[in-house]
């Protein structure tokens, strides 16, 4: 029978299961592939509408070593000459099946880690690349005011990417996140929901929308953007029946931003390399560190609206 390694299942809405997939045979790794050894795990935002089976499900459970993506691994067995074995790489799977202990990517979806990062750290550079990706066609935003819908860990990554950039950072977000979004480089939190801000008539030059899952933020981003002003859609999209004030995005001459990372190997490393320069003050968006036997307790936190808990990483 062939050998297998651990993988964590969702068996049903909510419900985390240990199981196991084939272990992949090095041997049979091909051209431009990497087979790696999983050390880090984080859980994206994205992942729990999945786990809650309230979008994106699998049409049957259980769906092995899903929802997952964001991973920090090493190299077992490489055909790529960017990435030789023993290589330490942060990985994107974007079958989102990343939860188990070995696994074959394409060699363009990983990139090398400079050995200084730690994997919790490290880990933070998949969501970081997502959001350079979300900002590619942007332009300058350097004395920019901009405001940034949902202080959780992707929302605040955005906000430390674009205060590095020179950009005046308005938070909104009705949870407590302390003083992190301070330390981050947002100079202003609003704690509130971003329709009280519509209502009080503000205008920002950018919104960086980093919610998602839900019509009513989306709507709020429209009617934040000042004249020729410039709107990111960052959070996904459950449906594709949303509500949209065209009039008011038109008269504003307002630029939209939609997609998602198509540029892995790209923006990865432009990822990586806003971490590593920035690692210090990141380190604290993880607020949580949970070991393979707590895979289950680590997405009910996710799933929590808990205040204190920001970025949780899964470490077997």
């Amino acid at each position: 029978m062939p050998e297998r390694c651990w993988s964590w299942d969702l068996t049903a809405p909510r419900t985390m299961e240990r199981g196991s997939v084939p272990d992949p045979d090095p041997a049979a790794v091909g051209r431009d592939q990497v087979l790696i050894e999983l050390l880090l795990a984080g859980i994206c935002g994205s992942d729990i509408p999945r786990y809650t089976g309230d979008a994106d499900v699998p049409e049957t459970l259980p769906a092995a070593a899903f929802p997952c993506h964001e991973l920090v691994g090493r190299v077992l067995a490489s055909g790529s000459d960017r990435l030789p074995v023993g290589t330490r790489v942060l990985a994107m799977s974007t079958t989102h099946t990343g939860l188990r202990q070995r696994q074959v990517l394409p060699a363009a979806h990983a990139v090398p880690l400079p050995e200084e990062l730690p994997d919790e750290v490290a880990v933070l550079a998949q969501p970081t690349g997502t959001v350079l990706s979300a900002l590619r066609g942007v332009g300058p935003v350097e004395g920019r005011s901009v405001c940034v819908i949902g202080l959780g860990s992707t929302g605040l990554l955005a906000a430390s990417v674009l205060a590095s950039q020179g950009a005046r950072v308005t938070g909104v977000d009705p949870l407590d996140r302390g003083d992190l979004p301070a330390r981050l480089g947002v100079a202003e939190v609003v704690r509130t929901t971003s329709d009280v801000l519509v209502a009080d008539g503000a205008r920002f030059d950018l919104v960086f929308e980093a919610v998602g899952h839900q019509t009513q933020t989306f709507v709020d981003a429209c009617h934040l953007v000042g004249m020729d002003g410039r709107l990111v859609v960052f959070g996904v999209p459950d449906t594709d029946d949303y509500p949209f004030p065209l009039r008011t995005v038109f008269r504003r001459n307002v630029v939209l931003h939609t997609g998602t990372t198509q540029h892995w190997t790209r923006f990865l490393a432009a990822g990586v390399e806003h971490v590593r320069r920035h690692a210090d003050t990141l380190a604290p968006v993880v607020t949580h560190v949970l070991g393979l036997d707590e895979v289950p307790r680590a997405y009910q936190l996710a799933a929590s609206a808990d205040p204190a808990r920001v970025k949780v990483l899964i470490r077997p």
